[in-house]
């Protein structure tokens, strides 16, 4: 037993030797992860053309949308100012035309 001891190293040096190994494994790691992260797979680069994608298309609909209040606003409006000049134009016609019978009637 006493030679088992002679050839192990002491308790702190194998800790602080276990803990410069796993330093160095995880620096590795970290390497290898940064160097894999840094590469964009084609998968993450469609994805990352779909969400632009998707926001431009959502972007685009509220302006889109916003005109389309717009021109739906206009049309209600042009359309009731158009209808109430050919409902004045109508009556304008009538009484014009009553007019018109009115002194034709009294010159003959």
């Amino acid at each position: 037993f006493d030679r088992l001891r002679a050839r192990r190293p002491p308790p702190q040096t194998i800790v602080v030797a276990s803990l410069a190994s796993m330093a160095r494994f995880g620096a590795i790691i970290a390497l290898a992860g940064a160097a894999l992260g840094a590469s964009v797979t084609p998968v993450e680069k469609v994805i990352t053309l779909l969400e632009g994608l998707k926001a431009d298309v959502e972007e685009e609909g509220k302006a889109e949308a916003a005109t389309y209040d717009k021109f739906a606003c206009f049309c209600k409006d042009t359309t009731m100012s158009k209808s109430k000049a050919v409902t004045d134009g109508r009556d304008s016609i009538d009484s014009l035309s009553a007019t018109i019978q009115e002194k034709t009637a009294s010159k003959e």
